[in-house]
């Protein structure tokens, strides 16, 4: 958890499935360049979450009401 978005770059992680909670230990697309994918899920995105990731990478809301 204290080193996520270089475990990320370390491990080549070109698409990944998070919480946005977890999402919001990465300060934003640039820390992990690699990653092209990025799909959030298990509660609600916020909005700045949303902002800082959809311009930069394929962002996929699993979220919904079936969860």
């Amino acid at each position: 958890m204290n080193n996520l978005a270089q475990v990320i770059v370390q491990m080549r992680v070109n698409w990944m499935y998070l919480t946005p909670t977890a999402t919001s230990l990465i300060k934003g697309p640039a820390e992990v360049p690699c990653v092209k994918t990025l799909l959030i899920g298990g509660e609600a995105a916020r909005s700045d979450i949303i902002d800082t990731w959809a311009s930069k990478v394929h962002l996929i809301n699993t979220y919904g009401p079936a969860e």
